[in-house]
């Protein structure tokens, strides 16, 4: 299922990963903001793996091993990312 969806200023959304049918999201900045950057919450580099998405199970329980990355919401820009199993908020 795809789903389209606008974000306004002031509409964040607290942690999270996606548990509907949502797998993959896209990311296309229509403009650029000076607040509501993406927050992604990935593994450092050395734990990287596919089989490191069972980990997101219980995604949460493993929040002591996840890095932070700030994504500033800038005009063009586009983030791609796997939202089933990266934790990721969107700050107001």
């Amino acid at each position: 299922a795809q789903q389209l969806r606008l974000r306004l200023p002031g509409d964040g959304l607290d942690l999270h990963v996606d548990r509907t049918s949502a797998k993959l999201t896209l990311l296309y900045y229509l403009n650029d903001c000076q607040d509501g950057e993406i927050v992604l919450h990935l593994l450092p580099e050395e734990k990287r793996s596919y089989e490191n998405r069972k980990l997101f199970d219980n995604v949460l329980q493993h929040m002591d091993d996840l890095r932070p990355l700030k994504i500033a919401p800038k005009l063009n820009k586009f983030v791609i990312f796997w939202s089933d199993c990266v934790p990721h908020e969107v700050l107001d």
